[in-house]
């Protein structure tokens, strides 16, 4: 015998002597001792103490209880680190103060289960934690102030963006993080890039059988807004190519998709051209969502839509009133009723004939539209 393979067996020896020491003859009884042994060998220094550690406490309760978690804890370093470990002894102590020898033996032998718990609870990301941010960012895109909101649907009603409570999609809590980000940011798209003009939501709503075109006018607007994303967030575009699909499956139906809707890709494309290609498509499988794609619940948008349409109008007929008080030098009051005399709003052109916003028409005198009603014009 070499001193290396003179060395290894005494290495096996003392381990074996001492968990049998640890758990006072328990591990004995398992048939498999010399493969136990073996393979707490091969396991790094630190693994080893933690081990030894955690089998003198576990005896300390049960030396039966010992000996199970010595012949089970190599595949728990396999299947997790070390504070998966940690947690599934935890788990398996509290189950034997409160349950007994045998179901605390069933959760020491159930190292996948445990092992996929703690991976999901470690890798998702929860709304509160990336709320700020998406807030932040959502607003640096531009367009209106949108509200960030966590429900148990994924959608936008063009007031909020409304997200899951958390993402358990990707193994990793940062991947989990980046969906957030993408899911905000097709919502956001829907509001910037046109989805829910007022005429296609009425057009769409007319339409018979809504529910089943509106999945399908979700899919073509999914590949018009991608598109726009691409020309205009390319940085962003090749993340969503990464997060969009769970599988080559869902790939291959996203393709045929795309080359049936390939117009949609061109700069210029609106949710017009979306609707306008829905009874093109009809005999085409439903492509299962992207992973950072929301439903449409266009009862919602039309609500919204409506509401905020009333507000606007108001605001813009105050806003009109002030302006006229202005050039007759009075305020108006509190309770006082804005009145529209004659009032017209033309589009105004820049040197070059680009639209530079809109000028207002108060009783022959054309006035720059102040900024800050140019949006509720638009």
């Amino acid at each position: 015998m070499s001193d290396e393979s003179r060395q290894n067996f005494l290495n096996l020896l003392r381990i074996q002597k001492d968990l049998e020491k640890f758990t006072h003859g328990a591990l004995v009884r398992h048939g498999n001792l010399d493969d136990i042994v073996s393979r707490i060998a091969a396991l790094d220094r630190t693994d080893q103490d933690f081990i030894y550690r955690w089998t003198e406490r576990v005896a300390r309760s049960n030396n039966e209880l010992a000996a199970h978690f010595v012949a089970k804890a190599p595949a728990a370093f396999t299947a997790m680190d070390r504070d998966g470990v940690q947690e599934w002894v935890d788990s398996a102590m509290q189950t034997f103060d409160h349950r007994g020898l045998g179901f605390a033996v069933d959760a020491l032998e159930d190292i996948a289960s445990f092992a996929a718990a703690y991976s999901g609870r470690h890798a998702q990301c929860a709304f509160d934690e990336a709320s700020i941010f998406l807030r932040h960012y959502v607003r640096g895109l531009g367009g209106r102030e949108l509200r960030i909101a966590s429900g148990e649907e994924t959608f936008t009603d063009t007031e909020s963006l409304y997200l899951p409570e958390s993402f358990n999609v990707f193994p990793l809590s940062a991947q989990n993080f980046t969906l957030y980000k993408l899911t905000a940011v097709h919502l956001w798209a829907q509001t910037w890039y046109g989805t829910w003009r007022f005429q296609v939501v009425e057009r769409l709503l007319q339409m018979a059988d809504s529910g089943a075109i509106l999945a399908i006018f979700n899919r073509l607007e999914c590949i018009r807004l991608d598109a726009c994303l691409a020309r205009e967030l390319p940085g962003l575009a090749r993340e969503l190519s990464t997060f969009g699909d769970r599988d080559a499956d869902a790939t291959a139906l996203w393709d045929r998709w795309q080359t049936r809707a390939a117009v949609l890709t061109r700069p210029g494309a609106t949710a017009e051209d979306s609707l306008g290609l829905v009874t093109t498509c009809v005999d085409l499988p439903l492509a299962p969502l992207k992973l950072y794609q929301g439903e449409m619940l266009i009862g919602k948008v039309r609500q919204a839509l409506f509401a905020r349409i009333e507000r606007e109008k108001a605001e813009f007929k105050r806003a009109m009133q002030d302006l006229r008080n202005e050039g007759d030098g009075k305020d108006s009051g509190p309770g006082d009723v804005p009145q529209m005399h004659t009032t017209d709003v033309r589009s105004a052109d820049d040197d070059s004939g680009n639209q530079a916003g809109y000028q207002i028409n108060v009783d022959g005198q054309m006035l720059q539209l102040p900024e800050h009603l140019q949006d509720l014009v638009g």
